[in-house]
């Protein structure tokens, strides 16, 4: 183990000394949303994400304006993908008019912007970061020598009991959380880290091991489920780095078949938060058909407090449900699709699901090699498995995975083919 640390510390060293101040700059935006969850927990500030979305939509704003009168190809095959951002917006803002469901301005904002920061993001993360292979490696280095530390305390958690670093046992085991807060944190930051590793995955197939022991041993069904099917794509990643319908058909196989007990548990149960959330959902698309019910009014974060707390929780009888009364609604944002489907109805979650699709091809034709491919595909097949039961997109961890994934696409860019 200490081998390993030290190994990793002089790629650190020779990546920061060659460093732009604007590299520096980013170099500390990528520590805040790593830590975020534990600075947030420490300081109670709560918007190291949307920062983070804000300056670099005003980085790629002021690239832009530097290079004007060139056509950005990548550029072009983006607004596809903000087209139905820009429509599933229309639509929550739409339903807010006439659903008649009460929701202040402010929370509406703030909701939106939620909606949008993912695909914003990490469009112009990735446009900005072009070719800074430099602050690549830089924070290649990083990734290694934090995976060494969570690997030890990881293990460690298995015998000892080390401050609040092991919470929740489950089958007889505590879960590592590490300094995360949350086990679920844990996993995000190892995802992350890995969308950094995978871009020169043959490189780095040890560390890349290490860090997928390190998500099993949060003991989450999703992590797992994502663990195995990250570990299944890296050994199937043939000559092409092309994902194929064979690699698509046993993943799907494998999440079901890991994941199928928590699905009965949560969802074919009644009762549950997320289960309830999901059947008022698709009763609220129904009744506000085709719209939903607006920004603010169900399911999303903003909605939590009790300013904020949606009528239609009273209505629908969720303020009496465990984890989502009044005051008390730790489990509120444990969905994405109800959030989706109830707020922005039928159409807003055919819109949304477009949104993914498109923003997904994009990534992907901005790849210039295997190890940029299957960082993109890792980077979706986690979104989409933690969508089962986390606010996904809409998660404020989210940010740094798309930080971490156009840091993966930022070595030898090349202009991509037209979707």
């Amino acid at each position: 183990m200490t081998d390993t640390r030290a190994n990793a510390m002089p790629a650190i060293t020779r990546s920061v000394g060659a460093f732009k101040l604007a590299d520096l700059g980013w170099l500390l935006v990528f520590n805040l949303l790593m830590f975020q969850a534990p600075i947030q927990n420490a300081t109670g500030f709560t918007y190291i994400d949307e920062s983070a979305t804000l300056i670099a939509i005003a980085a790629y704003t002021i690239e832009r304006l530097r290079s004007s009168g060139n056509n950005d190809k990548a550029g072009i095959l983006a607004s596809r993908c903000l087209l139905c951002l820009g429509l599933v917006v229309a639509v929550g803002l739409l339903s807010n008019l006439f659903s008649g469901v009460s929701a202040a301005a402010s929370s509406i904002a703030i909701d939106m912007f939620t909606c949008i920061k993912f695909p914003v993001a990490l469009i112009c993360i990735t446009l900005v970061f072009r070719n800074k292979t430099q602050l690549l490696r830089a924070v290649e280095g990083e990734c290694k020598a934090l995976v060494a530390v969570l690997l030890f305390f990881g293990v460690l958690n298995l015998f000892v009991q080390i401050g609040d670093f092991g919470v929740d046992p489950r089958y007889g085991i505590r879960s590592f959380r590490f300094i995360f807060i949350h086990p679920e944190m844990l996993n995000f930051v190892c995802v992350g880290i890995l969308l950094i590793l995978a871009q020169d995955y043959r490189k780095n197939m040890k560390w890349i091991i290490a860090t997928l022991f390190i998500i099993c041993l949060s003991l989450r069904s999703k992590g797992i489920a994502f663990a195995a099917i990250a570990l299944l794509l890296m050994l199937t990643w043939g000559r092409g780095g092309r994902l194929n319908l064979a690699q698509i058909a046993v993943g799907a196989v494998a999440a079901f078949a890991i994941g199928w007990d928590q699905y009965k548990y949560y969802f074919k149960s009644t009762g549950f938060a997320r289960s309830e959330l999901n059947r008022v959902a698709v009763v609220l698309a129904n009744r506000f058909f085709p719209l939903g019910s607006g920004f603010a009014t169900y399911g999303s974060s903003i909605t939590s407090g009790l300013s904020n707390y949606s009528p239609l929780y009273y209505e629908y009888g969720l303020n009496t449900v465990y984890g989502l009364e009044p005051g008390q609604t730790a489990f509120l944002s444990d969905t994405f699709w109800p959030i989706v489907i109830g707020q922005f109805g039928w159409l807003g979650f055919v819109m949304y699901c477009l949104t993914i699709g498109f923003l997904c091809r994009w990534a992907y034709n901005s790849a210039s090699s295997k190890g940029q491919r299957l960082a993109v595909v890792l980077c979706f097949v986690f979104l989409l498995i933690s969508s089962t039961a986390e606010s996904a997109f809409f998660h404020p961890n989210a940010i740094f995975l798309a930080m971490c994934l156009g840091l993966a696409l930022a070595g030898g860019h090349s202009s991509p083919e037209a979707a």
